[in-house]
């Protein structure tokens, strides 16, 4: 049989140190969340009048609106929410340079459109000419539609770069395809 090894009084002294140390140290600081309620963090709170956040986005120095039109049930908007909007570089991004808002195809609400002329928010789409969801719609600062995207974004990445086509003003020159070809290069 082999002795059971010890430890001499100055080892367990240290050892009780380092378990005491140990326990008493502050825990490592965590990583910065990658994702976020999209609610809180991606759409904004919306009065239901579109030249009042046309006038607001000027005000604050953004390029202008986005509406994302969705309804309720829709697997495909459940999946923007959950792999896109949720990201914390789309919705820094999109705070940062543009009022975010969400629009029901469905909804029944009563909305100021950006001509002031008030209309049910389903018939503001329909008009609009969104028949899919998730569907993405940018508005200069004078409400003139400047890109669509209708569907869902490959990733986070491809929607950040969508924001930049517009906030750039690369919309200006070409089509969001090209777009990307060009920076694929």
């Amino acid at each position: 049989m082999s002795p059971i090894p010890t430890l001499g009084a100055q080892s367990a002294a240290g050892l009780l140190l380092a378990i005491f140390l140990a326990a008493w140290a502050p825990a490592p600081a965590c990583a910065a969340p990658s994702t976020r309620d999209p609610n809180a963090h991606f759409f904004q709170g919306f009065l239901g009048d579109l030249r009042a956040e046309l006038e607001g986005a000027r005000k604050e120095g953004r390029k202008g609106v986005v509406l994302v039109y969705e309804m309720e049930e829709c697997p495909f908007c459940e999946r923007f929410h959950r792999s896109v909007a949720s990201q914390v570089s789309v919705q820094d991004y999109y705070r940062r340079h543009f009022v975010v808002l969400r629009m029901d195809i469905r909804g029944d609400a009563t909305i100021a459109g950006f001509d002031g002329k008030e209309v049910r928010e389903s018939e503001f789409a329909a008009r609009s000419r969104v028949r899919a969801t998730p569907t993405t719609v940018f508005h200069a600062l004078d409400g003139r539609e400047v890109a669509r995207f209708s569907g869902l974004p490959k990733d986070a990445a491809e929607f950040v770069a969508l924001g930049r086509f517009v906030a750039e003003g690369h919309y200006q020159a070409g089509s969001f395809a090209e777009y990307k070809r060009k920076a694929a290069r």
